[in-house]
């Protein structure tokens, strides 16, 4: 009989430990999963500012925007610039273009700056 009750408890002990393992490995797994996301969010921010960015260089360098001025990239058809490939993360980018020589040696100074939001799941 003794035999018995130690069976069960052994079996009991070890279904326990393979339960808190499962969960420390999915509490890791969604710790990444949430970390992966912010990445992204913030890597497509990035790139929607760089991208932004010489999109406004090109088109001064073509003559068809203003130095002094200011232009606003985004979805929504109240902005400069409607973009509707931008990320679903990325709210408004915008562009502040300098005077002349308000920059470095002389030149405009060009300054970016996106909103973007970071959901977690």
């Amino acid at each position: 009989m003794r035999k018995k009750g130690i069976a069960l408890f052994l079996v009991l002990g070890v279904i326990m430990l393979v339960i808190l393992a499962a969960s420390i490995m999915l509490n890791i797994v969604l710790s990444q999963t949430r970390l992966v996301h912010h990445v992204v969010s913030r890597t497509q921010a990035y790139y929607a500012a760089k991208g932004a960015m010489y999109y406004t260089l090109e088109k001064l360098r073509k003559g068809q925007w203003n130095l002094g001025g200011s232009y606003t990239f985004c979805k929504t058809t109240s902005c400069t610039v409607t973009d509707t490939d931008l990320p679903n993360s990325i709210q408004k980018i915008s562009v502040d273009i300098g005077g002349p020589n308000s920059g470095i040696s002389g030149t405009s100074l060009v300054t970016v700056d996106v909103n973007y939001t970071y959901q977690p799941y």
